[in-house]
């Protein structure tokens, strides 16, 4: 398979997955259950590959799907074995932490706190979520706070087990329920791990939302976004998901409830502090209408904002684990649309972190 062909297998692995040879399986590192996968966000339960080309790609483990593509290990390295080839791959497993539910001096799961994904430890202040998106798994978790020391003891432990050498943070969800105390919380957590870590680069996802639990308006969008780049974070995902009243009616009834305009306005602020490639947005793809996304990538692009598309994920825990997912056809189709339109408009989609990419298009 020639180098142009990598983009669209990278399509087919995240679309029919992958099936592990014996022989892989011995390769990957494992936990006591001979688990070499861990369960978490449907778009990152899987294993990373990185292709040639340094493309990466999140690869489920899909043995029972008709199209999976086969894993193996020849003795001295991971293959891909495709239609039109053997591909040489690296793969990125889980870190051992994960694998084995490290437990926190508290008693907690390390994995209620962190997870790391090639380059990128993830913290997660809130377990659960007190929103209800149909495509996530949070929901049905209880709603439970981390607290500042567990997060900074997860995050030790995930800096000592890593996967790439040069690990940055991300602070994503849940999103919290719109309480002062909530909000304080938070605010809190974000101050404190930042001031912690002085040397780390940090990232944050969240919803638009203000310092105080209040009135969304300019200002206090403003203020909070200014706050956030007082703190010390370096860049901001602010993910928009979905275009058409319809699907965020349907599919996202709080985020709809906060207002599309609301969520471009609170970007267009974050542009202005934190510089454009350092706000991005991630759309569904599969969800909603081609043209719909195109809409919205234009709206974004035409803002300064990083435009990512990640393919709707059937996770069995969610409330959509029976709709259909796209089809590599209308992923590819899209991406390429997409790619155009937000270079056209000076906003190329070009990750700010290449490892990252691995669940987007």
């Amino acid at each position: 398979m020639d180098a142009p062909g990598y983009p669209r297998l990278k399509l087919e692995i995240l679309r029919h997955g992958i099936f592990p040879s014996d022989a892989a399986i011995a390769a990957l590192p494992s936990n006591r259950g001979a688990k070499v996968v861990v369960r978490d966000y449907p778009t990152t339960s899987g294993l990373i590959l990185r292709l040639p080309g340094d493309l990466y790609a999140n690869a489920r483990l899909r043995p029972d799907h008709p199209e999976h593509l086969p894993l193996d290990h020849d003795g001295a390295r991971f293959v891909l074995r495709t239609r039109a080839g053997t591909v040489p791959v690296d793969v990125l497993p889980p870190p051992r932490y994960a694998l084995e539910s490290r437990r926190l001096r508290s008693g907690k799961s390390i994995r209620m706190v962190a997870m790391t994904h090639a380059d990128r430890v993830r913290l997660t202040p809130l377990h659960g979520c007190a929103y209800h998106c149909q495509f996530c798994n949070y929901p049905p978790l209880p709603y439970r706070q981390n607290t500042v020391e567990e997060l900074a003891e997860a995050l030790e432990i995930a800096l000592a087990d890593r996967i790439l050498p040069h690990p940055h943070v991300l602070i994503s969800g849940g999103t919290p329920r719109p309480e002062e105390q909530e909000y304080a919380f938070l605010n809190q957590v974000y101050a404190s791990l930042l001031r912690r870590f002085p040397t780390l680069k940090w990232d944050l996802m969240l919803a638009p939302r203000t310092l105080h639990a209040g009135r969304h308006t300019r200002r206090t969008y403003d203020n909070f976004v200014q706050r956030l780049r007082e703190w010390g974070f370096d860049a901001l995902s602010v993910n928009l998901e979905l275009n058409s009243p319809v699907a965020r009616q349907r599919h996202i009834p709080e985020k709809d409830a906060i207002g599309r305009e609301n969520y471009l306005l609170f970007m267009e602020l974050a542009v202005e502090h934190f510089g454009p490639g350092k706000v991005r947005s991630v759309l569904l793809v599969g969800l909603e209408p081609e043209e719909e996304t195109l809409r919205a990538v234009d709206d974004l692009a035409r803002r300064g904002v990083l435009v990512e598309l990640s393919p709707f994920t059937a996770d069995p825990g969610i409330f959509l684990a029976r709709h259909p997912e796209p089809t590599v056809e209308g992923m590819e189709s899209v991406r390429e649309r997409a790619m155009e339109l937000a270079e056209r408009l000076g906003a190329p989609m070009r990750p700010f972190c290449v490892p990252c990419s691995h669940n987007i298009l």
